[in-house]
């Protein structure tokens, strides 16, 4: 028999466990999300629905609901109290308050940022969740409303296969920033997920300008890869400031913290869209509660465990199991599959996909120069 290339861990190992763990993780959020794609173009072609933006906002203001969760579940003891005040994080008010320029911002937020990164060890509080969760919020909003803007012009199977194209992204930073070491085997079925995505757009360009000249399904495309690079950006920032420990901080506090910090601001236009633009009745507001609880609180609550268990490559990598699913719900919809071009499109994202997998607990781990390096560093 010959040798296998990659040593299989052991079951019994808690690094093993946790990776099994995510995994489980990544089957529940592909379901969900193909569900919440479907409900998505319910809202658009059945419901009349078609506000992108207020979809995103309602949903990420769901997120706001873990803060008395985790309040609640605090109380009972199902999980660890996050303290509100601990020394080494308490100069952000004072800092803040000294601020006089353009320039001290860029160095507060440089500080604050290399402090995220780099202190991995060390027990968060309330306002080291509320800082990294105004690095992620930004792009985890934009990352959702260019993914339910694509789904007006677009099927949910071309989206699915472009959002999945993040894992070329997220592998391509997670090398540069030295998260993961690099793997040829790797690079391989990551280039042959940008084959396959290049063949599901292109097809979906052609079928879109034969059948009315508009370019709409080219234009859900753009979209579609637009809020792949938002995912992966904070897919890359959630593996750099999260610790691998996910007993040093809450899940639930970061994206709480992350569904205030957007709904507040954006709070004005949601409503100036919700009386001036649609016609929002009881049951599609209802409908549109239920699609942010799937996004936001099962799916995006999910993605976090799995970037922390598997590693941010693995868990953008899992969303390729979505297309096999959003095939079939495509199919279920009407739309079917108009040509073998989208068909063998599909199939060669998921081979690349399975062969990233393969190659993940290899090279999943961070660069040894990288932690060097963090151990060489000293906190300002």
């Amino acid at each position: 028999m010959l040798p296998l290339p990659y040593p299989l861990p052991s079951i019994g190992d808690p690094q093993t466990q946790r990776y099994v763990l995510g995994l489980f993780f990544i089957i529940v959020q592909c379901v969900t999300w193909v569900l919440a794609g479907v409900l998505t173009q319910y809202l658009y072609s059945t419901k009349g629905f078609h506000s992108p933006f207020l979809m995103s906002y309602i949903g990420m203001s769901m997120l706001a609901f873990l803060l008395p969760i985790k309040a609640l579940t605090d109380r009972v003891g199902l999980t660890n109290f996050v303290p509100v005040s601990i020394k080494s994080f308490d100069s952000l008010e004072r800092e803040i308050s000294q601020l006089q320029n353009y320039t001290d911002i860029v160095d507060l937020a440089s500080r604050r940022t290399e402090e995220l990164i780099q202190n991995q060890d060390t027990q968060w509080n309330h306002r080291r969740h509320i800082v990294a969760a105004m690095y992620i919020a930004p792009a985890m909003f934009c990352a959702d409303w260019a993914c339910n803007a694509a789904m007006v012009h677009t099927t949910l199977a071309s989206v699915t296969v472009l959002i999945s194209t993040q894992s070329v992204l997220v592998f391509a930073m997670a090398v540069m920033l030295r998260l993961e070491k690099y793997d040829h085997c790797k690079l391989i079925g990551v280039m042959m997920a940008v084959i396959g995505t290049a063949m599901t757009t292109f097809e979906d360009a052609e079928t879109d300008m034969e059948a009315d000249g508009t370019g709409r399904a080219l234009f859900g495309d753009v979209m579609a890869f637009l809020a792949s690079v938002a995912f992966a950006t904070y897919s890359i920032q959630i593996r750099l400031f999260c610790p691998q420990n996910e007993d040093l901080y809450s899940t639930q506090l970061l994206l709480g913290y992350a569904g205030i910090l957007c709904s507040i601001p954006l709070f004005p236009f949601a409503l100036w869209i919700a009386y001036e633009q649609i016609t929002l009745t009881a049951t599609v507001f209802a409908l549109v509660v239920i699609k942010g609880i799937m996004d936001f609180m099962v799916i995006e609550y999910l993605f976090c465990r799995i970037i922390v268990s598997c590693g941010a490559t693995t868990a953008t990598v899992g969303i390729g199991l979505t297309i096999p699913m959003a095939l079939f719900a495509d199919w279920m919809l009407g739309e079917g599959v108009d040509s073998l071009i989208s068909l063998w499109g599909a199939v060669a994202v998921i081979v690349g996909f399975l062969v990233v997998n393969l190659t993940a607990n290899s090279s999943s781990e961070p660069d040894p120069t990288f932690v060097n390096d963090e151990k060489q560093t000293d906190i300002i």
